[in-house]
């Protein structure tokens, strides 16, 4: 499994490797059972990370999406994020009609 990128902009303010040669795709999985879902994301990047049909992918189980990975998202080639949310047990009744 990938980490979050530590490295640094490039000087000019931009990002010297992005759209470069051989930049690679990848999938951020998120959620976080503590926060009212069911951490889905979390266990499929967690599962796809060891797939090796995935080997030029890189891919990040994270609770939730914070800034520090704009990096990693700005050098990707493609990015997929994975997300899910449990459905709510008790929907709430439909509006009645006008």
């Amino acid at each position: 499994m990938t980490t979050p990128s530590a490295a640094l902009p490039a000087p000019d303010g931009g990002c010297s490797d992005r759209g470069r040669p051989g930049a690679r795709p990848l999938l951020v999985g998120y959620g976080n059972s503590l926060r009212t879902d069911d951490g889905v994301g979390w266990h499929v990047a967690r599962l796809l990370a060891d797939d090796p049909a995935l080997t030029g992918v890189d891919v990040l189980a994270v609770h939730q999406l914070t800034p520090e990975l704009a990096l990693d998202l700005h050098r990707a080639s493609h990015a997929v994020l994975v997300a899910a949310l449990a459905p709510d047990p008790s929907p709430a009744p439909p509006p009645p009609p006008p």
